[in-house]
């Protein structure tokens, strides 16, 4: 638009003159056209260079969409539901006390199984039925002992045995077995030294159940065939594999009431 009103302008009124018209501008012949020209070239100069000092405007700066803020949820395990919370390790998960138990307890029914009449094994007694030959009779040593209570010793499976015995008296009459009890195993020195002392009683060293942990002379009035005691052991001894010997009963070739002995073969 600029332009073309300069142009007009330029039609309209030549510099150094009036005012002319457009049939004078006609008369004017070459000369004057030649200056028409060179004001329309100036005309568009000038506005070129008001078009290049005019600033472009600026264009606002595209606003940045505002971010959402990220919510932050709870964690929930692939397996399991949000409000489910993580199990805590307890001391049975690093040392397995659970586990040791039942090992234990495995153990210990294997113990029974391998017992004769499957009685529970001595508690505490990691001891063995020694294999035939490889120990003397009076030699057993705690490798092959355990202890039923008072410092008696038995062999293991002579003291499960007893000490079922024992649990089944205390039942049935309200009384300790144990303290009935009066001696148990005895060693080679052990059997010399009564066999010294009671030549025509005690068997010959190295011949007495005793020194296999397999025998036990019992007190209570166990010195009497007639006795409650010695009546309710031959009602229920041999159930738990305890005998009075044919040799040691009434009329036997040398009687003692008190002396009962453990017989693996009656539980079998």
């Amino acid at each position: 638009m600029l332009v073309m009103s300069l142009l007009a302008a330029a039609v309209i009124a030549l510099p150094g003159s009036g005012a002319t018209d457009v049939s004078s501008l006609s008369a004017v012949g070459e000369p004057g056209l030649a200056d028409i020209e060179d004001l329309r070239r100036e005309a568009v100069d000038d506005a070129s260079r008001a078009a290049d000092r005019s600033p472009e405007p600026r264009s606002m700066p595209e606003e940045e969409p505002a971010q959402a803020t990220p919510t932050l949820e709870p964690s929930v395990p692939e397996s399991g539901s949000a409000d489910e919370t993580p199990e805590e390790a307890t001391d049975d998960d690093a040392g397995e006390p659970a586990e040791d138990e039942s090992t234990a307890e495995s153990q210990r029914a294997a113990s029974r199984s391998s017992l004769p009449g499957g009685f529970a094994p001595v508690a505490g007694c990691d001891a063995e039925v020694p294999a035939k030959g490889s120990v003397g009779n009076g030699e057993l040593g705690d490798a092959h002992l355990c202890d039923v209570g008072d410092g008696h010793l038995l062999r293991p499976d002579a003291a499960a045995a007893f000490l079922a015995l024992a649990e089944a008296y205390e039942s049935s009459r309200g009384e300790s077995l144990l303290s009935c009890v009066g001696n148990t195993y005895r060693s080679y020195e052990a059997q010399a030294n009564l066999f010294q002392e009671k030549p025509n009683l005690a068997a010959r060293p190295g011949t007495s159940e005793h020194g296999w942990g397999l025998a036990i002379d019992f007190e209570c009035g166990a010195d009497s065939y007639d006795s409650s005691f010695y009546a309710w052991l031959s009602d229920h001894g041999e159930e738990f594999g305890w005998v009075n010997p044919p040799w040691a009963q009434q009329g036997g070739s040398r009687p003692e009431p008190w002396h009962w002995e453990f017989e693996a073969d009656l539980l079998s």
